[in-house]
């Protein structure tokens, strides 16, 4: 492999990375077990051309179903791969980037696969098939350096009076019906707006929600719960407080963008520290939805099991958006809505570690 060759304006590129006062906003759907299985059997579990398959399997967790979207806003991000300062940026000031992040994750258990086929040593790691952020580094970083299909994106979050609620919009470069004259325009992609703090706590809302219970223990052995009591009174002192994430890298066939010609199963840890102002939504008034294209069709039928919009006008707030058309400086709200019925929602700072763990398997590659 080609070593990476530092200057000042790549510090920010080389994983680990440490972001302080990170505030993250986190919403549980409730997803179907088949479709996380055919995501799994087709992204992890299949061979990739005439390689053999990866040794590992990979199973929906037991139990109902949930998901994750994830909003963070990272005010302060640095690579602390540099040991020393750069001679030419002195690597402390130039380092620190900001940039806010979206991304959709769900549990699934990890098993490794013996030559004879038995599978053993389950492991519990989360999947994102998708993710945006609104940074052209990060991106970068992400999709070539430790391997993610992460989408460069506009972010835009609407200031609000109240330091609880959020309103944020997502838009994407993308064509809202593929034409051979279609334009690409930057279209919307998600919208999620929330503003009404929950009274009681977490355990009335699992009350509510029994199904939720097993999903709420997986938050709060990843960290994202801190403060408030777990269900069944486990003693959460004892849990590891960080998550694995198995990410699929890949590079695509030119000629042929449904294949890829190279291929790997990343591993890669999130860790939360000092976690803080935790803060549990109604999700009922929660408004949470993804916006219906042809640039999204896929990701909506294949993950979220929708096969057309729940709602053919776009959110309320941007009911009047009109974009000129086609543009790609205005995010265009001229479309239908996919609606997601959130189980759960709440928000926390913390300061977030990531790390890479290393290549679990590369398919094609000669062992040594």
């Amino acid at each position: 492999m080609t070593a990476f060759i530092e200057s000042f304006a790549t510090q920010q590129l080389l994983p680990p990375w440490t972001a302080t006062d990170a505030r993250r906003f986190c919403f549980v759907f409730r997803m179907e077990r088949d479709l996380i299985a055919t995501y799994l059997a087709k992204y992890f579990n299949g061979r990739f051309g005439d390689c053999a398959p990866a040794p590992f399997r990979y199973e929906p967790v037991a139990g109902a179903q949930f998901g994750m979207v994830s909003v963070t806003l990272f005010p302060n991000i640095m690579s602390t791969n540099t040991v020393e300062p750069h001679p030419v940026s002195g690597g402390q000031i130039w380092n620190k980037i900001s940039h806010n992040e979206v991304y959709l994750a769900f549990p699934a258990i990890r098993y490794a696969v013996t030559p004879d086929g038995l599978m053993r040593d389950p492991r519990l790691v989360w999947i994102q098939p998708a993710a945006y952020a609104n940074n052209d580094t990060i991106v970068f970083s992400a999709r070539e350096i430790w391997g993610t299909d992460m989408f460069l994106a506009t972010i835009d979050r609407h200031d609000t009076d109240d330091f609880n609620a959020l309103h944020l919009d997502v838009g994407l470069i993308g064509m809202k019906t593929f034409d051979p004259h279609a334009e690409e325009r930057l279209l919307s992609v998600m919208h999620v707006a929330v503003d009404k703090v929950l009274e009681g706590g977490l355990l009335p809302a699992i009350e509510a929600n029994p199904e939720l219970s097993a999903f709420v223990d997986l938050l709060f052995k990843a960290g994202m719960l801190g403060g408030v009591d777990a269900p069944g009174g486990a003693d959460t002192e004892k849990y590891p407080h960080h998550v694995e994430l198995n990410n699929l890298k890949q590079f695509r066939d030119c000629y042929d963008m449904g294949a890829a010609i190279y291929r790997a199963i990343i591993a890669s840890q999130v860790s939360h520290a000092r976690l803080r102002n935790l803060v549990l939504y109604d999700a009922k008034a929660v408004d949470l939805a993804f916006m219906w294209s042809d640039s999204l069709r896929e990701f909506i039928e294949t993950i979220l099991g929708n096969t057309g919009p729940t709602d053919p006008s776009p959110p309320a707030p941007h009911a009047d958006d009109h974009s000129p058309q086609p543009s790609c400086a205005h995010i265009d709200w001229q479309l239908p809505q996919v609606k997601l019925d959130v189980a759960l929602a709440f928000s926390f700072i913390a300061d977030i570690d990531f790390r890479v763990l290393g290549a679990l398997h590369t398919y094609g590659a000669v062992e040594a």
